[in-house]
C-alpha cells in the first residue's frame, strides 16, 4: 500500500509513518522500523511518543541497547523526548548488565535538561539500584522521594520490600517497616496514564514478607496490623 502511494505521487503523512514503524516493531524489523523513524526525522515529521516507545521497548528486549541508545540522541537532536517508562526501559537494561555508571549517567543528563524525577522514573531508578546491589542507594532515592514531594505508589514499597528481603534475608525489620508504612498509605486507583492498580501484593512479596512476619520476633511487634492476605 505505502508502495503504491509513492508510486502515485501521494505524499504520506505522519500518521502512515507511526503505523509502518508500529507494525515493523511487531514483527521485529527492528532495522526497518529505525530507517522509517530516520526517514520522518529527515522529513521534519515527528513520530508519535507511543511509537518510539515501541521501538525503544522493541530494542531493549533484543538486546540492543547501542540503538537504543544511538535512538536517543537522534530524538533528542531534533527537540523531541522519550518518555519516562522509555527512560527507564534504559535505565533496567544498564541495571542488569553492571552499567551502573550509565545508570547514573542518563539520570544525570534528564536532570541537567530540567526533567523532573516523576514516581516512574524513582522507581526505576530505585529497581536499577537494587539490581546493581546497592540497596543503600535504592533506600537513600526512597527518602528523597518523601523529602522533595514525590509520590510513592505501590510498585515503589513493593520493589523496595523485595529488595530488602533478597539482600539482607527475611529476618529483616525494615521490610517489615516499609509493609506497614505502606499499609498506612491511601493509593489513587490509577496511574497517571491510566493503569489500574490490582489490589494484591506481588507473589515474591507475599512470600517474603509471610517469612518475616511468621519467622522473627517482628510478628508481636506488628500483630496489630493487618495481614489477612497471608
Amino acid at each position: 500500500m505505502f508502495k503504491m502511494m509513492l508510486d502515485d505521487n501521494i505524499k504520506a503523512d505522519a500518521s502512515v509513518f507511526n503505523i509502518m514503524i508500529e507494525g515493523y516493531c511487531k514483527n521485529k524489523q527492528m532495522s526497518r522500523a529505525e530507517d522509517v523513524v530516520f526517514e520522518m526525522l529527515r522529513s521534519g515529521l515527528k513520530p508519535r511518543e507511543n511509537t518510539l516507545s515501541e521501538l525503544v521497548r522493541g530494542y531493549v528486549l533484543l538486546g540492543l541497547h547501542d540503538r537504543a541508545e544511538m535512538l536517543t540522541r537522534a530524538v533528542r537532536g531534533k527537540g523531541m523526548e522519550l518518555q519516562d517508562r522509555d527512560y527507564g526501559k534504559l535505565i533496567i537494561s544498564y541495571a542488569r548488565r553492571g552499567q551502573r555508571s550509565k545508570v547514573e549517567g542518563t539520570v544525570r543528563k534528564l536532570l541537567e535538561k530540567g526533567h523532573a524525577m516523576t514516581t516512574r522514573l524513582c522507581n526505576d531508578l530505585i529497581m536499577a539500584y537494587i539490581l546493581c546491589n546497592d540497596l543503600e542507594k535504592a533506600l537513600t532515592v526512597f527518602e528523597s522521594m518523601k523529602k522533595r514531594g514525590v509520590v510513592c505508589d505501590p510498585w515503589t514499597y513493593t520493589g523496595l520490600i523485595d529488595g530488602v528481603v533478597r539482600r539482607h534475608g527475611y529476618n529483616c525489620e525494615k521490610a517489615a517497616d516499609l509493609f506497614t508504612e505502606w499499609k498506612g498509605k491511601q493509593f489513587a486507583e490509577t496511574w497517571e496514564d491510566g493503569t489500574v492498580f490490582v489490589n494484591l501484593v506481588p507473589y515474591s512479596v507475599c512470600s517474603a514478607l509471610t517469612a518475616v512476619w511468621y519467622g522473627t520476633p517482628l510478628l508481636e511487634k506488628y500483630s496489630n496490623v493487618n495481614v489477612s492476605w497471608f
